[in-house]
């Protein structure tokens, strides 16, 4: 499907693909437009990807990382820009699949407990 952005400011376009990073469900589907329509989405963050590329926080798969790393890394090259920006993300989707390997099953089970 093809989102359109007409008549949202930068602002609300980035909250928009926020939403949807937040939802395991559509977490794809955002890194997904990036690349289709990455010209748009640099266009929306002022050429700062920083804050843009840290929406991935909410992802928690080794797979997020590689697909986030695979996305940015090479874009930050292109513009000449240091991947501090990217590092930080990358550390936190990596520090989310380690709690959750380490406390998954003990979480789940406080939670099922509470129910």
């Amino acid at each position: 499907a093809r989102v359109t952005t007409k008549g949202l400011n930068s602002r609300e376009s980035l909250g928009m693909l926020l939403l949807l990073s937040n939802q395991p469900a559509t977490r794809p589907l955002v890194l997904d437009w990036i690349e289709a329509n990455y010209p748009e989405f640099r266009s929306w963050t002022g050429g700062l990807l920083g804050g843009a590329i840290g929406f991935t926080g909410n992802y928690c798969t080794e797979v997020d990382a590689k697909r986030v790393d695979e996305l940015f890394r090479p874009k930050l090259a292109e513009a000449n820009v240091s991947t501090l920006d990217l590092e930080r993300p990358l550390a936190q989707i990596r520090q989310c699949v380690a709690l959750r390997e380490a406390k998954g099953a003990e979480l789940s089970a406080a939670l099922a407990a509470v129910r």
